[in-house]
C-alpha cells in the first residue's frame, strides 16, 4: 500500500523502450512550490498528458476538510499559455481530487521547453508532518525531446512564478515564487474574481447544481 507507480500504468502503445513517457516517483513536497522543465517536439499524431497522483493523509477522523494537502498541477507553455489539472471549464484549480491531468491536443503543442509546475497547500499548523508524509508521482507523456531530457522526472524548489492572468490582478512574489493577488481576485494566477458581500443589500438565493 503506497503511492501508485503510475509507469505501470501508462504505457506507450507497441513501443517497448517508452520513448514518449517520463516517470516521477515516490517526489517528496518539499517545497510550496516545484517546478521542473520538459521539452516538446511539434508532431501530427502525439498528444502531449501529464498526470499525477497521490495519496492524502487524514488529519483527524472528524475533519471537514476536503483534502489534507492540496496539490495542484499547473503547466506553462512556451508562449506563457497555462494548463491548469482537470481542465476545469470556470478556469479554476481542481481542489477535491488526488487525481490531476493536462492533455493537450497535438496541434496545439508548441515546441519548445514547458514548465511543470506542482503547487501544495497544506494546514499550517500540520505542515511539517504532511510533507514528510506525502509523496506524488508523475507521468509525462507526449512527443518528448529525448536528447535533451533525463530517464526520469526530477523536481526542484521553483525559481519564477506562473504567469498572472490580467496585469492589475496581482503581482509576483519573486522570494516565494507565488502570486499575490489583489482584492477580490483568486487563483494560482489570479484569474478567477470574487463577489463581495454586503448584507445589507437586497439579494435572492440561486440554487446552482454540483459541478462535476
Amino acid at each position: 500500500f503506497g503511492v501508485l507507480n503510475l509507469g505501470k500504468y501508462i504505457g506507450n502503445g507497441d513501443e517497448t523502450d517508452n520513448k514518449h513517457l517520463f516517470v516521477g516517483d515516490h517526489i517528496k513536497i518539499t517545497e510550496e512550490h516545484l517546478m521542473t522543465t520538459i521539452t516538446l517536439t511539434k508532431t501530427e499524431d502525439i498528444d502531449f498528458h501529464a498526470t499525477i497522483s497521490y495519496l492524502d493523509d487524514t488529519l483527524s477522523s472528524d475533519s471537514s476538510a476536503a483534502l489534507s494537502a492540496d496539490l495542484d498541477l499547473v503547466i506553462v507553455s512556451p508562449s506563457g499559455k497555462v494548463y491548469r489539472g482537470n481542465q476545469r471549464e470556470d478556469g479554476t484549480e481542481e481542489h477535491y481530487s488526488t487525481n490531476e491531468r493536462v492533455i493537450i491536443n497535438a496541434t496545439d503543442i508548441e515546441e519548445g521547453d514547458y514548465e511543470i509546475h506542482i503547487f501544495s497547500s497544506v494546514p499550517k499548523n500540520h505542515e511539517n508532518d504532511l510533507r514528510k508524509l506525502i509523496e506524488f508521482g508523475i507521468t509525462l507523456y507526449g512527443p518528448l525531446d529525448k536528447n535533451k531530457e533525463k530517464e526520469f522526472v526530477k523536481f526542484e524548489k521553483a525559481t519564477k512564478c506562473i504567469p498572472l492572468e490580467g496585469q492589475f490582478n496581482g503581482q509576483c512574489n519573486e522570494e516565494t515564487t507565488l502570486n499575490e493577488c489583489s482584492n477580490l481576485r483568486y487563483g494560482r494566477s489570479c484569474q478567477t474574481g470574487a463577489h463581495e458581500f454586503y448584507p445589507d443589500f437586497p439579494r435572492e438565493v440561486y440554487n446552482i447544481p454540483p459541478y462535476g
